[in-house]
């Protein structure tokens, strides 16, 4: 039934219920028997009987799966630390009755609410692989804390979170403190709320300081305020006139990485600019696999597409690395912060991936031909890869029709 619901969700494919019964009755229905083709409304029942958190279970152990590929990727770590990103997203679903007591609407302004209701997806990947690590699905009167809080479990120890101006909180950095990570955080620089630390940094035009700050104490933990020491940065932004689209702000980053010789100032500025890369993490999720084109209206299958999306990029992630590990055999090793380096067309990616799925379903190779066919393709992976193209951008727009507040 996953392995449907994979089809189903398949890279730049709007397929509907028959059209997956009858890929399912080419690739299976001789070796399970089939009398005839599972009707659509057959394969919508069975839907119903596949919990969200077998799905969830499922794409947790493809990741457990493919995970040992990534432990001997020693240069994809900074600072001699797994660097993760974490951030949320908002996942317009349909305007369902049963998604609605899930995912209420918001108010977009001047009490309007928004027409169809919205889920609040946080999700955490490793930076360079793109390797989905977790994920925590709420509704929108949840907030990105609760979210990040739920992962912490997921993510383990011995990271570097890499977070943007949403995480903002002292009892939630109390929390990644005794989780047994470090952080890199974009702090507010608004006057009116932002930290003391940082408005006495930037009154005083410092580039760089240690500054002790005090956690409170959690709720439903019998513990003192913690006193920590914790480094202030802000980014210098070059002379002249902001690039298109850009605007010129106060940057100032909070780390927990207070050694100035283990982690230079210039260094931690880049690691936290490659934080982008999840903000193209969950376009991909949106307009490559169609997360929000959901093909069922209910708030369990809702959950059952998303765990079928993360399954396709968690593949996608592990064909990433190998195409990596084949392009510094071919290139020699490549830093992270290279302005040069040479990285995966990741569009090109998604169509091999698709296309092993299907080969692997159909039985159609034998293991050697697969796996030859798989080597060639990463070859091409490597072939193909392009250098980075400093200096692009795209104005930051809402381009989903369903963005749209309802006047009523």
């Amino acid at each position: 039934m996953f392995l449907c619901l994979m089809t189903l969700s398949s890279v730049k494919k709007s397929q509907s219920y028959l059209e997956v019964m009858r890929q399912m009755e080419s690739l299976f229905g001789a070796s399970m028997g089939w009398l005839r083709r599972p009707s659509a409304s057959a394969f919508s029942q069975a839907r119903g009987k596949l919990p969200a958190q077998s799905c969830r279970l499922i794409w947790q152990a493809v990741v457990d799966a493919v995970r040992p590929l990534f432990a001997r990727d020693s240069e994809h770590r900074v600072f001699g630390l797994r660097p993760v990103a974490v951030d949320g997203t908002r996942a317009i679903t349909p305007h369902e009755s049963s998604t609605l007591m899930r995912f209420p609407r918001p108010k977009v302004g001047a009490g309007h609410l928004s027409h169809y209701p919205q889920a609040l997806v946080v999700i955490a990947f490793e930076l360079f692989s793109r390797l989905p690590m977790g994920v925590a699905v709420l509704g929108h009167r949840a907030s990105e804390h609760l979210g990040l809080r739920q992962l912490l479990e997921q993510i383990g120890k011995d990271n570097l979170l890499i977070l943007d101006r949403g995480y903002v909180g002292k009892a939630l950095l109390r929390d990644l403190i005794a989780s047994g990570n470090q952080v890199v955080l974009r702090m507010t620089t608004a006057e009116a709320n932002s930290w003391d630390c940082v408005y006495r940094l930037l009154k005083d035009r410092c580039k760089d300081r240690l500054v002790k700050i005090t956690l409170p104490s959690r709720p439903g933990y019998d513990e003192e305020p913690l006193i920590v020491i914790v480094r202030l940065i802000v980014r210098t932004f070059p002379r002249g006139r902001p690039g298109k689209h850009q605007s010129r702000e106060k940057m100032v980053i909070l780390t927990t990485l207070i050694d100035e010789q283990k982690a230079p100032l210039n260094e931690i500025i880049e690691l936290y600019s490659q934080r982008w890369g999840i903000e193209t993490f969950n376009r991909e999720m949106k307009a490559i696999y169609q997360l929000e084109r959901f093909r069922s209206r209910t708030a369990e299958r809702v959950e059952q597409e998303l765990y079928a999306c993360l399954t396709w990029l968690t593949i996608a992630a592990a064909a990433q690395t190998s195409a990596d590990q084949a392009i510094r055999r071919k290139y020699g090793p490549q830093r992270w912060n290279d302005p040069n380096r040479r990285q995966v067309r990741r569009t090109y990616l998604f169509t091999i991936v698709t296309d092993w799925f299907y080969k692997i379903m159909a039985g159609t190779v034998t293991h050697d031909k697969l796996m030859e066919t798989m080597a060639d393709d990463i070859d091409d992976l490597a072939r193909y890869a392009a250098k980075r193209r400093p200096g692009r951008s795209e104005v930051r727009a809402r381009k989903h029709p369903y963005g749209r507040p309802l006047a009523k």
